[in-house]
């Protein structure tokens, strides 16, 4: 069946991984949070949540030369790095020259990040669907243009504080069989854990050291009912063919490094025979303001930093988790209503670095009642490797393997 119309999180929450669906339309909704990519054959779309399932699907491989991912598990010496840094801020700010005009000249290298920005895939075939894109056969558009009209502080948290309580509330209505695990270490997770429940007892709070301890005490503290609190040592348990794995999933766009526990989400998912939805306080910041910071130290746009950086750091952290687990990672900060309707609006300038932070007073507005809040949150530290894997040699030999395998 082609299907008239398909939005970004639709794929990710209603087919399974690795499915190949057809559409005579593809939208994104959620800033690229939810990655999606396509590739156009005839009077309609293949769509699938990873490149290399469309690549197996067509049954050949056309390498595209354009795509020159980063050597993740080579960086650069620091004095490297920080003269490459330091040129491509000072050109961008002074000069405003465009990145991909930089990299011609070899002073924003995509080898010196741990992420890569590019709308292009492995294969010449398949595009990514970019932040807030319409793909058809014959076209596509983006549907994006902020109108900075909002900038009152207080509308900005009752808007954000009512848009995160609808989209929990219609999750759970639209998939009441399903055991929903929020992954939390800091603030932006926790909002969602405070939020009102339809069924509490079908929520579940995912932990890592060294933030567990914290997040257990946060919990009781407050009284606050889940189902289960699991926790992981956040040592890394992967075998080798589970990072192969993790490659693949993540279609080279991010670090492997800073996407850990696959091997235990999975198992989390098979525990609820796949009926499972994790969830994550993913860049809470777009409520939080950091903007005035990145600005100020960095010279990011608001909208650019979401777009770019977020939609393939973080997205490809949600990615990998879906393709991975077979279980679609949501973030209530990425929800089709909530750009539409509060951060279309926002006004990024209007905001100051020392403003005071909001989620507290959002957390006790969504709660209902006072709260207390924890004074720390130390993070998981990103998974080392003790030797050098060639990741985008891994992904191709999987990709020539599966062909010849299937041929």
């Amino acid at each position: 069946m082609i299907l008239d119309h398909l939005k970004s999180m639709d794929l990710h929450l209603d087919y399974p991984a690795g499915a190949v669906v057809e559409t005579l339309c593809l939208e994104d909704v959620g800033a690229a949070m939810y990655p999606c990519y396509y590739m156009r054959c005839g009077a309609r779309l293949k769509v699938a949540a990873s490149v290399t399932a469309l690549i197996l699907d067509s049954g050949t491989f056309e390498p595209d030369r354009m795509f020159r991912p980063p050597d993740y598990f080579r960086p650069p010496s620091r004095s490297t790095y920080a003269q490459k840094n330091l040129l491509e801020r000072l050109a961008i700010k002074i000069a405003n020259i465009p990145v991909k005009f930089l990299r011609r000249l070899g002073l924003a290298d995509p080898l010196y990040s741990s992420w890569y920005v590019t709308w292009h895939t492995a294969d010449r075939r398949v595009k990514k669907l970019k932040a807030f894109e319409r793909v058809t056969p014959r076209g596509h558009r983006v549907n994006f243009t902020p109108d900075f009209t909002l900038r009152d502080r207080s509308r900005v948290m009752e808007l954000a504080v009512q848009h995160l309580r609808t989209f929990i509330r219609d999750m759970e209505m639209r998939f009441p069989e399903h055991h929903h695990v929020v992954l939390t270490g800091g603030m932006d997770g926790q909002l969602i854990i405070v939020a009102p429940k339809v069924n509490p007892r079908m929520w579940n709070v995912f932990s890592a050291e060294p933030n567990f301890g914290i997040i257990r005490d946060w919990l009781q503290s407050n009284q606050l009912a889940i189902d289960q609190l699991i926790r992981h040592d956040n040592l890394n348990d992967e075998t080798a063919n589970d990072f192969e794995r993790k490659i693949v999933c993540g279609d080279l766009y991010c670090n492997p490094g800073d996407i850990r526990w696959l091997p235990a989400l999975e198992k989390i998912a098979q525990g609820f025979g796949g009926k499972c939805i994790f969830w994550s306080g993913t860049l809470g910041e777009l409520c939080r303001y950091y903007y005035p910071y990145n600005k100020t130290h960095f010279g990011h746009d608001y909208f650019q930093y979401h777009f770019t950086r977020a939609a393939f750091w973080q997205g490809t952290c949600h990615q990998t988790i879906k393709n991975y687990t077979g279980c679609a990672l949501l973030s209530p900060y990425h929800t089709e209503s909530i750009w539409r309707e509060v951060f279309s609006h926002l006004d990024p300038d209007s905001h100051k670095v020392d403003d005071p932070d909001p989620r507290p007073q959002m957390g006790e507005m969504l709660a209902g009642r006072p709260l207390i809040w924890p004074t720390e949150n130390p993070g998981p530290g990103a998974y080392k490797y003790n030797h050098y894997v060639d990741c985008e040699r891994v992904y191709r030999d999987y990709i020539k393997n599966h062909l010849r395998y299937a041929g």
